[in-house]
């Protein structure tokens, strides 16, 4: 069992005070959630976090608003996130704390639902993905003089 979040900015910025929390199962691969926000007033945005603690991809299929007068469809791709990559509506999470911002909801928003596919990237996918940034970062050992070993010095 798996908790997804919505964290609501009302115009200060996301925290943890304003959060709807969804209880999901991500095994089945696919997940239908409904957060129901109609206690908070005047949404500016909303932040999607599909799990915590894990690194991930979900894919968004639809984004459901619900208001008083109807509903509206969001849009699911091209939203800001902090995925490592994004294509179209899939977002591939390298991070413990995934997230998605919704922009540009309807006014009087009182439930949102977002429907989509989930899977959970194991360990050994983590320690691959790892190792890779660990050779980016590899540089020249730097003397206690403070000059790069082997480098010329211009005058």
């Amino acid at each position: 069992m798996f908790v997804a979040h919505l964290y609501i900015d009302q115009g200060k910025g996301f925290d943890r005070f304003h959060v709807v929390e969804s209880d999901y199962i991500a095994g089945i691969g696919r997940f239908e959630l409904e957060f129901n926000v109609e206690k908070y007033a005047d949404i500016k945005n909303l932040r999607f976090d599909p799990v915590e603690g894990h690194w991930c991809a979900a894919e968004l299929m639809n984004i459901t608003y619900i208001t008083g007068s109807g509903q509206v469809e969001g849009k699911t791709q091209g939203l800001q996130s902090n995925a490592w990559i994004q294509e179209g509506n899939r977002y591939h999470f390298e991070s413990f704390d995934p997230q998605v911002v919704l922009h540009d909801l309807p006014e009087g928003t009182l439930k949102v639902r977002i429907r989509g596919t989930f899977q959970m990237f194991d360990d050994s996918f983590k320690e691959t993905r790892m190792q890779y940034y660990r050779s980016l970062v590899k540089r020249p050992a730097v003397k206690k003089s403070g000059q790069i070993p082997n480098a010329k010095m211009s005058r």
